[in-house]
């Protein structure tokens, strides 16, 4: 069975010529992010004990492997034509092992991939679960993709092997144009991504004896898949042992902006926000590769790419009405059976630095609170109070006042209790958040300057975003908090200044008016210090704090209670109205 495709770059999904091999002078070098073979990785959790390299090329050449001691072993072959060659790999302690080419004489490769030549010990048919909302072009994209890879591809270890289950909860797609006897469409009320996903996995569960269904990928809309993450993780699954069965297979996310840069490979949760190891890596150098290759302990799995068995994704099991945000942190903490991850098994998100909408100022608190009520004995009081304070000020800082108050409006909603979070309508509700906040529009409307505009026409990203912040943060930290941040000093009044949204509210020090804006869309909104408004932020903080003194413990213990009943699909077939 193939285990994992040697892969060359691909318009479809990224063209980084690093990330799949090497020139160096008359050698090829495959000691990179996609063609590296994790052989620990494969040892430890799979029963496979024998591994091939099989390769169809012609020429004269030598194969030569490695690991990050040395060379393992070489091999001359010398091809007049093309012809299927297998290899065995040769053992080693190291974390991986790779091969590399030196081109004697026209050597050429028409395709090779790893493989082992032992019977697969489990049957496996995967379902992705896949939810969208009015992104009709990410999902006809990564439809097309799969359709050429494995859906209609009899050469694919997956051809036969798979279904898609697509939730439209914009309900905007023609399902003429999208489904197939593999690919199933259901249109959904827009319940957020925790309302799609759930509904995908309702029917996943439903149709799981008659397609013969074994696991289930939670798989976003906008991300661009490697198609080789499925053969990769129908692989390791095929062969997985006992101990790992009900494991998670967790993707990693690199940037569609930056190729190369791995936002997230394994999730941790510390009670607030989210962290991850290595954010930011280089993946084209090998050191880099084999650092992000080191077993990792994630506690939970974000659902770009969250590959589940369906003994553990079950009706009873079934995730948080939570619309977005931490609907993947509460279920990877609940369902703490291992997360395993693979270099090569990735998507291709956009950038999300930019892209600060009003409404996960209200999501982000609301359930950032309800996974702490459910996971901390103390519900993690104090730290909710600091996130809370975070928050406020800092979309005070940038001049997003009515941010501010929808952090208060997430506590309010948050002490309402499990009754209200499992009955409220969510597409009321989410619209009714975004009348409280702001609407993005066109930077032309917001300002008339020339200059002003031509400094967000001409905008750069930098590579970095985030060391570039932290850099600033770490280089002012002091002299921002002790001025607190220029608000003690008379305000920079000589022009409107541009930001992009993500900028870190240090850079806003003295500045009167400003524009924060998306660099892809040149789309923005306008603010201005007030000191007004300054205090009727602090406002709606103390008054967060009188709420979680009088009525947090309560709404902890309620939440408890009714947990089982918020995860169950008699709740959710209500909430959907299914």
């Amino acid at each position: 069975m193939i285990l994992q495709n040697i892969l060359v770059p691909s318009e479809d999904t990224c063209m980084e010529e690093a990330l799949y091999y090497r020139r160096d002078e008359d050698h090829i070098l495959f000691d990179t992010y996609f063609n590296m073979f994790s052989l620990h990785k494969w040892k430890t959790y799979t029963s496979i004990s024998s591994f091939y390299l099989c390769m169809r090329a012609r020429g004269d050449f030598d194969l030569i492997f490695e690991d990050d001691r040395g060379v393992l072993d070489r091999q001359s072959f010398s091809l007049p034509a093309m012809e299927e060659i297998h290899i065995r790999i040769p053992d080693s302690e190291g974390e991986c092992v790779w091969f590399s080419i030196e081109d004697k004489v026209g050597f050429t490769m028409e395709y090779g991939w790893y493989e082992t030549m032992e019977k697969p010990k489990r049957a496996v048919h995967l379902a992705c679960d896949i939810c969208t909302f009015k992104r009709e072009a990410y999902v006809k994209h990564n439809l097309d993709i799969l359709k050429k890879n494995h859906l209609e591809n009899e050469d694919s270890p997956l051809y036969g092997k798979m279904d898609i289950f697509l939730v439209d909860n914009g309900r905007t797609l023609n399902p003429a144009e999208v489904e197939t006897e593999q690919i199933h469409l259901f249109p959904n009320m827009n319940a957020g991504g925790s309302g799609g996903f759930t509904r995908g996995l309702i029917e996943i569960n439903k149709a799981k004896e008659k397609l013969g269904l074994t696991h289930m990928i939670f798989m976003d809309d906008d991300a661009v898949l490697e198609p080789d993450s499925l053969v990769r993780t129908f692989g390791l699954l095929s062969y997985i042992k006992d101990e790992y069965a009900k494991a998670c297979i967790s993707g990693a996310m690199l940037r569609q902006d930056i190729p190369y840069s791995s936002h997230e490979a394994g999730s941790h949760w510390a009670g607030t926000d989210p962290w991850t190891r290595h954010p930011g890596l280089d993946l084209r150098t090998r050191e880099n590769v084999l650092l992000n290759e080191t077993i990792d302990e994630p506690n939970y799995a974000a659902w770009w790419y969250a590959c589940y068995p369906l003994a553990v994704a079950t009706m009873d099991n079934l995730p948080l009405p939570l619309f977005l945000h931490n609907d993947d942190t509460e279920y990877g903490l609940r369902n703490q059976n291992g997360f395993l991850l693979l270099n090569g098994v990735c998507v291709w998100s956009p950038g999300f630095e930019n892209k600060r909408s009003s409404t996960l100022s209200y999501y982000d608190v609301r359930n950032a609170m309800l996974v702490n009520a459910l996971y901390r004995e103390d519900g993690n009081l104090s730290a909710m109070k600091k996130y809370c304070w975070k928050r406020i000020l800092a979309n005070t800082l940038r001049y997003r006042y009515d941010d501010a108050y929808l952090v208060l409006m997430a506590v309010e909603d948050f002490l309402k209790g499990p009754e209200y979070l499992c009955t409220l309508d969510p597409e009321a509700k989410n619209k009714e958040i975004m009348e409280h906040g702001y609407s993005m529009k066109p930077v032309e409307e917001l300002i008339d300057d020339p200059e002003v505009l031509k400094e967000i026409e001409e905008y750069e990203e930098p590579e970095n975003v985030s060391e570039i912040y932290d850099n600033m943060k770490k280089k002012n930290k002091w002299f921002y908090a002790l001025t607190a941040n220029g608000w003690l000093f008379p305000a920079d009044n000589k022009k409107v200044y541009p930001f992009p949204m993500g900028i870190w509210p240090y850079a806003l020090f003295r500045k009167k008016e400003i524009v924060l804006f998306d660099p892809d869309t040149h789309k923005g909104i306008k603010g201005e210090k007030s000191y007004a408004l300054l205090k009727r932020s602090i406002g709606y903080y103390l008054q967060i704090l009188k709420l979680l003194k009088e009525k947090y413990p309560q709404a902890q213990k309620q939440y408890r209670e009714r947990f089982k009943y918020l995860t169950s699909y008699t709740a959710w077939k209500k909430y959907l109205g299914i």
